[in-house]
């Protein structure tokens, strides 16, 4: 009994191992498998360093704009019945970007400069504002400036209409960004100025110590351009005119406030020969 079961047992083990041709398939199979998945794992790792690299270079190149403003002032019944708010200091980044004035612009200039006035995209809003009654343009300008995709916002200088020195009508900045899609931040007031003073009334001795004390304060905040005491800003009422807008590319925007108006408007841009 112990012999039959011995045979038995060596048989079927023999048998187990028998390789026939389906398992010389299957063996075939799978060894090309884990070829074809070994040269996979290769290429992949082979391509990942490269295509890290290009989505770090798109994430920084640079997008190209064409920027079209116009801020105008307008006589609004909500704007008389509203109670004026207190004069209130504002001052200017240090950091915001005055558009140079060019005849023919520089585009190897880092700073932007203003286009001449043939190739903004706002020239028919221009004429109708100039001929409608109750509305004045105060600030219009048309430059091109490149953003980086989640890279640092651009403010531009805004300074237009009446000004009194180095006070004006209008003034502030617009502070455009560039993330998923383009954006724009008017931090702009209007002003009501005051007739001319004297230069000796301005300044006084007293004024100068607190105008530099008052300078020291808001560095720590916001770096100025000016600091004037609240008793000698030449303005005897201001508004602010403070929004956030999404951009939408070749469509004309229009910002409202009570005081004024902007019509902005962006197109894609690239250098082009015949351009200028």
């Amino acid at each position: 009994m112990m012999a039959f079961t011995s045979r038995f047992t060596a048989s079927t083990f023999a048998s187990t191992f028998t390789l026939t041709p389906e398992h010389i398939r299957n063996h075939m199979t799978m060894r090309a498998l884990f070829t074809q998945y070994t040269l996979l794992t290769a290429l992949v790792t082979a391509l990942a360093t490269p295509l890290t690299a290009i989505a770090q270079e798109q994430a920084q190149e640079q997008y190209w704009y064409q920027f079209d403003v116009l801020v105008f002032s307008q006589n609004s019944q909500s704007s008389i019945q509203e109670a004026m708010p207190k004069v209130a200091h504002h001052p200017i980044p240090v950091d915001a970007v005055r558009l140079k004035s060019a005849t023919t612009p520089n585009l190897d200039n880092e700073d932007p400069v203003l286009l001449p006035g043939t190739l903004s995209k706002l020239q028919k809003e221009t004429r109708k504002l100039n001929n409608a009654r109750g509305y004045k343009i105060l600030w219009k300008g048309s430059w091109r400036m490149p953003l980086v995709r989640e890279g640092d916002t651009v403010s531009i200088l805004v300074e237009g209409g009446k000004h009194i020195d180095h006070d004006y009508e209008l003034e502030g900045t617009m502070t455009f960004s560039l993330r998923r899609y383009l954006h724009v931040h008017t931090n702009l007031w209007v002003s009501e100025l005051t007739p001319v003073q004297p230069s000796e009334n301005l300044f006084t001795e007293t004024s100068v110590r607190a105008s530099t004390e008052l300078y020291s304060q808001t560095t720590s905040q916001q770096s100025p351009v000016h600091a004037l005491l609240p008793e000698n800003l030449p303005y005897s009422s201001n508004r602010p005119f403070k929004a956030s807008q999404r951009l939408q590319l070749n469509k004309l925007i229009y910002i409202d406030n009570p005081d004024a108006g902007i019509l902005l408007k962006v197109t894609p841009w690239k250098e082009s020969k015949d351009v200028l």
